[in-house]
């Protein structure tokens, strides 16, 4: 008797301890779960902002509008002049901060060239075939005159233009980079800027 009670009591002390020990495991599996996700969390690079780099803005700007093909190099001078016929719009995001701007205070900077911009966006030039040239600068303003392509180097083309408008007399001398989708233009100032084919919105 004595020893069927020593038995029994054996076996529950037995059972009491795999219980015990079948409890604690997943006790500790859980910590050592958390531990490692606050480990992960801690181990984890923050989020850069969600800013365009300089690489996909130019990216984005070798398309125009709703139009996916890509922009392409022209190879001889024949088609540059061709091409250069008709209306383009100004990029305002490619034009950089003008020698005004640059004197401002650095704090005045930013906001001066973003109006510029804004500005810039409302820019349109014509360059019709038998050699007239209009400038659109935004509302009202105009100007009407010639232009001259007075050399040509491949897909570039050195252009003189005149006119005359709300602005009064104007001339200038430009630099034109001629591509399938593109201009890119440099004028007498230096400052490099895109123009596109317009899509919509363009009134003479």
């Amino acid at each position: 008797m004595h020893r069927f009670i020593f038995i029994v009591a054996l076996c529950l002390s037995l059972g009491g301890c795999v219980l015990s020990q079948d409890t604690d495991e997943p006790s500790k599996t859980a910590s050592d779960s958390v531990t490692m996700k606050k480990k992960k969390r801690r181990a984890s690079p923050e989020k850069e902002p969600n800013t365009a780099s300089e690489e996909e803005l130019e990216e984005d700007s070798e398309l125009v509008a709703d139009d996916k093909e890509p922009n392409v190099q022209l190879d001889t001078e024949d088609d540059a002049r061709d091409l250069l016929v008709g209306i383009w719009r100004m990029d305002g995001r490619s034009l950089p901060a003008s020698d005004d701007i640059r004197r401002l205070p650095k704090e005045q900077q930013a906001a001066a060239l973003m109006e510029e911009r804004s500005r810039a966006e409302l820019v349109y030039r014509e360059f019709a075939e038998d050699g007239t040239y209009k400038l659109f600068l935004g509302g009202q303003s105009k100007q009407v005159g010639r232009y001259e392509i007075v050399s040509a180097k491949h897909n570039v083309l050195e252009v003189e233009t005149t006119s005359v408008g709300t602005r009064g007399s104007m001339s200038e001398d430009l630099s034109i980079e001629v591509n399938s989708k593109e201009l890119k233009v440099t004028d007498g100032n230096s400052r490099r800027f895109r123009m596109f084919r317009p899509t919509a919105g363009f009134r003479r």
